[in-house]
């Protein structure tokens, strides 16, 4: 004996406005992504030159050089 397998008649897929809010949502959490590369990337190179400083003039244990 056989058996039917029923397929949908028609199968859905997304619509345009669902594609258009997936799009929207992914777009704002790329453009918060690179806001939140660029913060950090600026806040790095402004810090760096107090770094090297700090450790030019401190030793390795956070002590003075002894002059």
């Amino acid at each position: 004996m056989r058996t039917r397998v029923r397929v949908p008649v028609r199968v859905r897929g997304l619509t345009l406005i669902e594609l258009m809010v997936a799009l929207t949502i992914g777009s704002i959490l790329v453009v918060g992504a690179v806001y939140v590369y660029s913060q950090s990337s600026a806040t790095y190179r402004t810090i760096l030159p107090t770094v090297r400083h700090r450790r030019s003039t401190l030793g390795e244990h956070g002590s003075p050089r002894s002059r």
